[in-house]
């Protein structure tokens, strides 16, 4: 899903940004009314106007399944974690966590230091 939604967005753009890019024109409520007056309303084409269906209904099921911040994020986070997530779904799990920045507490033994009882002291400040 999350893919579908980043083929959608553009470099550097969140998802609120791509609803109203898909929206259709950037006019205040007022210049819309006198356009739509005058009978010069711009029309959006219909390949906009599925784009926004799908993104609005993709946005929706992740905001449901309980991810509030969808419309906040952009191309580049959604990418990050699409990427995140297909290593994490192929990689080996050993290579991944010899990888991360807590390789020694997850690979090695605790030390004799870490495990040694801790005597705690209580000093009264005057």
């Amino acid at each position: 899903i999350l893919q579908q939604i980043v083929e959608m967005l553009q470099p550097a753009e969140t998802v609120t940004k791509a609803l109203k890019r898909l929206g259709g024109t950037q006019l205040s409520a007022s210049q819309r009314l006198k356009l739509k007056k005058k009978g010069k309303l711009p029309a959006t084409s219909q390949e906009d106007k599925e784009k926004l269906e799908k993104l609005t209904s993709l946005c929706d099921w992740i905001l449901n399944e309980g991810r509030d911040t969808i419309y906040q994020d952009t191309y580049e986070k959604l990418s990050y974690e699409i990427k995140q997530a297909t290593e994490d779904i192929f990689g080996d799990p050993e290579e991944s966590a010899a990888e991360g920045p807590n390789k020694k507490m997850r690979l090695e033994e605790p030390t004799a230091a870490v495990t040694a009882e801790l005597n705690w002291f209580y000093k009264s400040w005057r």
